[in-house]
């Protein structure tokens, strides 16, 4: 009798199991970035710093030309930091003066919603900046939300990853990344053409 019931509830659990199987679909703009979780990943821009730790070195980069690998790079003075990858040149038509120009204004945008109304969660899940052709876009994964400040702050780490690879003699390149606050993955995103 207990094999029969046992059997039972088998096949009556069954039309669930393969839930639990299922791969979900790939959502918004981009594939994620997210390298391996199950160690520690260090600041490509201050290797003795632990990624989603208080990054207070002085930033330590040599000028290196973009690769296909996945870089950490942490923003000085915050949590924050972002995994990138480098996914093709940009038309020549975007010169590195176009490309500070959208960082800077998109940076000083998230800091006048800040001065304006604190430092707070991005109501929509999603933002972007776009001028000259380039834009740069965030939204939400995860289940996190991300705030001004974090953007913000991942704009600059942007900026930063932008100034090694412009001293390194490069081309501007689009970028896909996602960001962290401390540990969690908060959001993603692509720099690129508009």
């Amino acid at each position: 009798m207990r094999v029969i019931n046992t059997i039972s509830a088998l096949l009556a659990l069954a039309p669930f199991a393969s839930l639990g199987l299922t791969v979900p679909p790939l959502t918004g703009r981009f594939p994620s970035t997210l390298a391996p979780r199950g160690s520690k990943q260090y600041c490509y821009n201050g290797p003795n710093t632990v990624a989603g730790t208080t990054f207070t070195d002085r930033p330590d980069v040599e000028p290196e030309a973009p690769t296909s690998q996945t870089l950490i790079w942490c923003t000085p003075n915050t949590q924050t930091y972002i995994s990138l990858l480098y996914a093709r040149p940009l038309s020549v038509a975007h010169a590195w003066n176009t490309i500070e120009h959208v960082v800077d204004e998109a940076w000083a945008s998230t800091n006048q919603e800040i001065t304006t109304g604190g430092d707070r969660v991005i109501a929509t899940g999603e933002w972007s900046y776009e001028d000259g052709g380039v834009e740069v876009y965030f939204e939400n994964t995860n289940n996190h939300q991300q705030t001004w400040g974090v953007v913000g702050a991942a704009l600059i780490a942007l900026e930063q990853y932008f100034q090694m690879t412009q001293a390194a003699g490069a081309q501007p390149g689009a970028i896909i990344f996602d960001v962290f606050d401390g540990a969690n993955q908060v959001g993603n995103g692509t720099f690129g053409e508009a």
